[in-house]
């Protein structure tokens, strides 16, 4: 009959399924012609074939590894360099097998001791060279095993003081390090600039915005959002013909100071993706109509689209109270005022024109606005349970480049003044959702070219740029490089890339192409969408310099790879994908373009199909025990895994390895920290490296030469930690070990003992 298909199991009758009646090695199940499962409760392999750390039975490296939870009681378990070492209390044979019986242990037949325990004495020989035989007969290089007065056999191994490979002399010092054993972690890192965002909060800029129910909601709910990276678009409609009033200037600057509060009082990791723009991509009749419909109508509404924009839905009494309490009117002036230390306004100097009472009370009068009004920019409804008004925007677009030009002055004040708190400027303020398509601006080279310019001039350089598709990077760039050199290298140090199709389909839902413009007014046709493969290797290379990431897609297609577990199934579905959605696909597609962040709000859809289908089997592993999703998200941007750490002529190595799927784009502080184990001495030293240089996936030594150092010591015994802190947000980075972080120190990589003879 053959073998049962992919992710099944043969049951002992001859029979494909999933339950345990199928899987159960206890059960008969055969192996060598599906699936199997293995464990306490459903037994061990067959001959020759692995327990992996899932549970299931196989003969590859994913199954047999060590280093990979390889379960020794169930099956056959591989150790050695390739390997790593055998569980505490076997021995790891010369063919690279762990075992407990003589054939394995006996150093006379070659056990490996370095990956496990060896055996010596009279039935089993003698250690290998350097090693000592220790009362019990085992063989090892500390005291335990090496001191005559703990019992070493010196006919089988050496016998005396430790023989550690850690230890050095020199003529001045006796010096001792002892590492630490540097334990990797599966659980997710709460470290800046990358990570999920959590959701795209949206809200208009009006006159009018101390009365519109989701701006005063978004404005209370900056302190309660989730920590890490954050999302705010801002829509202008209300000013597509106009310059924007001080009084929306007041609101927009009053908002981004609840943000640097939340960085300063709640989230130091805080940073935002803020995004300017016009055009919200739903007709004003649309929204009119939704607002009138139920509210579960619109609950189910809002589950498929994209902006967060619903505030009318959720605001409280609550919500407008703090508004009132902490909005700043003055907050865009010289005017001088006084913060108490939550940073709330304890009093204000105002003039007798200012519109606002002393007590920072907001004038929440009921403005006579109705569905009625002959206004020129978008319409206030009163929602009158919430005492509060849902504003339906123009959604239009400036007809004038002049205009979006002045909006752009305009902002850059208060964005530049909150440099601190913003990461990336997503767009170019024009396109649907500005996302730079679909309108008269966006689709133009000498407008979007004009429009960059503009931006690139007058936002502050620390803050990355971020354009929609590779063939608007390649216009902007070689468009402004031909105009003008320095306003080139400018940009071209901080242009980066977001994706709000990703994973959609092979083009990555319009961001790639058949050789497509970009441009209708690129009549020479000098700027085009690449096939996938080529715009693939574009931002492979690009992005290890400048960020990438945004938000994700699904679709409802069938995926013949739908449940996998096989690599070699694995490496078809990657090679030829029949499903852009399918998980190995997106994580292969995310490694190669070097993503840091995606929305976790959208789209739930695709991360519920990731965790349905491969919550059960992650090909790596280690990583068994996390989703689908769980794996993607640890994986945004950088993960810093510390390995190792050793010592010698006076040199210690730090080994470490940046497993995510991207570097990090800010320069952090490598610290080495030498703290007296005896007293409050403790000495710090800079370590010269360049993290944004890191490789990724491959391992990294930092050496630190000590000679000149060691002195310093003047106690005998010293721990040594290794610290990454981000001076711009004073914060230590996490790395993805399980040991101990200490505050002020960092991770404890090993011990230094030293002695003046």
């Amino acid at each position: 009959f053959g073998n049962c298909a992919s992710g099944q199991c043969c049951s002992k009758k001859g029979y494909c399924g999933k339950t345990d009646g199928y899987c159960s090695s206890t059960n008969g199940c055969q192996s060598e012609f599906g699936q199997c499962k293995c464990g306490s409760k459903l037994g061990s392999c067959n001959a020759n074939r692995c327990c992996s750390k899932k549970g299931y039975c196989g003969e590859t490296n994913a199954y047999c590894s060590t280093s990979n939870g390889c379960q020794s009681g169930f099956g056959l378990c591989r150790c050695g360099a390739e390997f790593g070492k055998c569980t505490a209390g076997q021995c790891c044979n010369k063919d690279g097998y762990c075992g407990t019986t003589t054939n394995y242990c006996s150093k006379s037949n070659g056990c490996q001791s370095e990956f496990g325990d060896c055996k010596c004495g009279k039935e089993f020989g003698k250690c290998g060279t350097g090693l000592c035989c220790s009362k019990k007969g085992y063989c090892g290089k500390t005291d335990a095993y090496c001191l005559s007065t703990n019992g070493c056999q010196m006919n089988y191994g050496l016998c005396g003081g430790g023989q550690g490979n850690q230890q050095e002399e020199s003529s001045q010092l006796s010096k001792k390090y002892i590492p630490e054993n540097m334990e990797e972690s599966y659980d997710e890192l709460q470290n800046p600039y990358r990570g999920w965002f959590h959701g795209s909060v949206t809200v208009d800029l009006t006159d009018n915005a101390d009365t519109d129910c989701n701006f005063i909601y978004a404005f209370s709910k900056v302190r309660h959002y989730k920590n890490g990276l954050q999302y705010l678009g801002i829509r202008l409609s209300e000013y597509y013909n106009k310059e924007i009033s001080q009084e929306a200037l007041i609101f927009f600057e009053n908002l981004l100071y609840e943000y640097r509060k939340r960085k300063e009082e709640i989230d130091p990791t805080t940073q935002i993706m803020l995004k300017f723009y016009y055009d919200s991509g739903t007709s004003s009749t649309s929204k009119i109509r939704l607002l009138n419909g139920s509210k579960k109508q619109k609950l189910e509404k809002m589950n498929i689209k994209k902006e967060k924009d619903d505030g009318e839905l959720y605001i409280t009494h609550e919500d407008i109270q703090y508004m009132k309490e902490v909005f700043n009117p003055n907050i865009n002036s010289d005017v001088k005022h006084k913060m108490n230390k939550k940073s709330n306004l304890v009093s204000i100097n105002i003039n007798d024109n200012n519109k606002y009472n002393a007590n920072n009370n907001i004038n929440f009068e009921k403005r006579k606005f109705t569905k009625f009004s002959k206004r020129d920019g978008g319409q206030f409804f009163y929602i009158e349970e919430n005492d509060c008004y849902k504003y339906i925007p123009t959604d239009k677009e400036p007809v004038e480049l002049s205009t979006i030009l002045g909006h752009i002055d305009q902002l850059s004040k208060i964005v530049n003044k909150y440099s601190d708190i913003i990461y990336i400027y997503q767009g170019v303020f024009v396109g649907k959702w500005g996302e730079m398509h679909s309108t008269t601006h966006s689709l133009s080279l000498k407008s979007s070219t004009e429009i960059m310019r503009a931006i690139n001039e007058k936002f502050d350089p620390s803050i990355f740029l971020a354009v929609r598709t590779p063939c608007h990077y390649r216009a902007f760039s070689s468009e402004i490089q031909k105009l003008n050199k320095n306003e080139y290298n400018k940009l071209i140090s901080r242009l980066s890339l977001f994706n709000d199709g990703l994973f959609g389909s092979e083009t990555d839902t319009g961001t790639y192409g058949d050789d497509i413009y970009c441009f209708e007014d690129d009549q020479k046709m000098l700027y085009l969408k690449k096939p996938r493969e080529e715009e693939v290797q574009f931002q492979k290379e690009l992005c290890l310099d400048v960020p990438n990431g945004g938000e994700v897609l699904s679709n409802t297609d069938d995926d013949i790879y739908e449940e996998i577990y096989e690599l070699s199934d694995i490496k078809k579905a990657i090679a030829e994908p029949d499903n852009y959605n399918n998980f190995y696909v997106c994580e292969e597609h995310s490694k190669n373009i070097h993503v840091s962040y995606f929305n976790d709000e959208y789209d739930r859809l695709l991360y519920r199909r990731w965790n349905i289908t491969f919550s059960k089997q992650i090909y790596k592993p280690e990583w068994n025990s996390v989703s689908g999703e769980e794996y993607m998200g640890h994986h945004l941007g950088y993960r810093y895994v510390l390995r190792d750490s050793s010592f010698n002529n006076s040199i210690l190595s730090i080994s470490l390895e940046n497993i995510g799927f991207a570097p990090s784009y800010r320069p952090f502080q490598s610290l080495l920290v030498l703290k007296s184990s005896t007293s409050n001495h403790s000495v710090i030293l800079n370590i010269d490296t360049d993290n944004t240089d890191w490789p990724l996936n491959e391992k990294v030594t930092l050496t630190i030469n000590l000679k000149n150092d060691l002195s310093k010591l003047t106690d005998e015994s010293y721990d040594v930690y290794f610290k990454l802190y981000d001076p711009n947000l004073d914060y230590d980075i996490k790395f993805a070990n399980t040991n101990n972080y200490n505050e002020n120190d960092g991770y404890k990589i090993g011990q230094l003992t030293s002695k003046k003879k």
